[in-house]
C-alpha cells in the first residue's frame, strides 16, 4: 500500500501539472505547424493585421524548412511594404524571388514588386518588371496568385493611365502584353 500512495501523488501531481500547462488551451485545440502558421499568416495579412503580426512573432524561423523560410521572408518583405518600407520591401522581395524554388512564391514576390515600383511612381521599372511577370503567369496555377499579378497589372496600368503623356505607350506596352500571355497560352494548350 505504501508503493501505491506515492505512485498515486505523483500521477495526481502530474495531472496537476498538465492541467495547468494546458488551461490556455482551448479543449480539443491543435498545435499549428509551422507551415500552418505561415498560410494562416497570409490568409490574415489584409483582413486582421494585429493577427498577422501576432502570427508573425510566434514563428520561430530557425525551426523552418527552406521553402517555409522563403515564405516568411515574402510574408516579412510583404509586411514592410504594407507599412510604406519600400526601400526595405523591394530588396527582400528580390532575394524571395532570386532564392525561391516555388513558382509561385516568386510570382507574388514578383507581382509585389511591381505592386510597390508603382506606389512609388517607378513606372519604367514598374511595366519592363510587369512583362516579365505577365510571362510566367501559365506556369502559375494557384488562382490566387494569378489573380495577384492580374490586379497588380490593372492597378499599374490604370494608375499609369491618369498621366496623360503615357496614355499612348501604355495602350501599345499591353497590346504586347497581352499578346505575349495569349501565345504562351496558346502554346502551353498545343502541348
Amino acid at each position: 500500500m505504501n508503493r501505491a500512495r506515492p505512485a498515486w501523488r505523483l500521477t495526481s501531481g502530474g495531472l496537476g501539472v498538465l492541467c495547468v500547462l494546458f488551461m490556455n488551451c482551448p479543449a480539443g485545440a491543435e498545435i499549428e505547424s509551422p507551415g500552418q502558421l505561415l498560410k494562416r499568416a497570409d490568409s490574415v495579412r489584409l483582413s486582421n493585421r494585429a493577427e498577422f503580426t501576432a502570427i508573425m512573432q510566434r514563428i520561430d524561423s530557425k525551426a523552418l524548412s527552406p521553402a517555409e523560410r522563403d515564405y516568411f521572408a515574402y510574408l516579412e518583405a510583404w509586411s514592410s511594404a504594407y507599412d510604406g518600407d519600400y526601400r526595405a520591401a523591394i530588396p527582400r522581395l528580390e532575394a524571395v524571388i532570386a532564392q525561391s524554388q516555388d513558382v509561385t512564391l516568386q510570382f507574388r514576390a514578383s507581382a509585389s514588386v511591381v505592386n510597390e515600383l508603382g506606389l512609388i511612381k517607378r513606372y519604367e521599372e514598374a511595366f519592363s518588371r510587369l512583362g516579365r511577370l505577365l510571362e510566367q503567369l501559365p506556369r502559375v496555377t494557384d488562382p490566387e496568385a494569378r489573380e495577384q499579378g492580374l490586379a497588380v497589372a490593372a492597378k499599374l496600368y490604370n494608375d499609369d493611365l491618369r498621366e496623360p503623356d503615357r496614355q499612348r505607350s501604355l495602350q501599345r506596352r499591353a497590346d504586347e502584353a497581352v499578346g505575349s500571355v495569349r501565345e504562351q497560352d496558346a502554346a502551353g494548350h498545343e502541348r
